[in-house]
């Protein structure tokens, strides 16, 4: 039986921005991907034309959470007024670049490495992606629902 590897389960096709791009960009980039792969939670950040790292809905919240959050704690008089607040500091800091916020530690991994590497990869950094990379070029991302989708297909077809 063939070893299963990271290009079995790499899915091709993926949401990208650029690292000048704004968070609020990436996002709507990520929102309009979903309209074509509805599991779709991750984009691809390129700088000049090179991958960078991966910029996923959890790292904006993050980003929201770190800037918009604290301010709007700090700026707001009260309840009366947090929410309104809230909401200007997170349009402030949506315009932050995308770039400033990629992960630039997921795993890289070859299109021949063996799916239980990437597995553990991506269980060893504890990011639910690993990126497939070939001659410092982006060819896919497996995420840890596609490692498990590709293990369960290939289970059915021993069947």
């Amino acid at each position: 039986m063939p070893v299963m590897t990271a290009k079995d389960a790499m899915r091709d096709r993926f949401a990208t921005a650029r690292a000048g791009d704004s968070l609020k960009t990436a996002a709507l980039a990520i929102r309009e991907f979903r309209r074509i792969q509805p599991d779709a939670d991750v984009c691809a950040v390129f700088e000049g034309g090179d991958y960078i790292g991966l910029l996923g809905h959890f790292a904006i919240l993050r980003e929201l959470g770190r800037e918009a959050l604290g301010d709007s704690l700090r700026l707001s008089v009260g309840p009366a007024d947090f929410e309104e607040t809230f909401r200007g500091e997170c349009a402030k800091a949506l315009e932050r670049p995308a770039g400033r916020a990629a992960d630039r530690d997921v795993p890289k991994v070859s299109p021949a490495e063996p799916l239980f590497l990437v597995m553990d990869a991506m269980l060893r950094s504890g990011r639910p992606f690993a990126a497939v990379v070939d001659a410092g070029r982006l060819l896919g991302l497996v995420t840890a629902g596609d490692a498990l989708m590709a293990l369960r297909l290939d289970a059915d077809a021993a069947l």
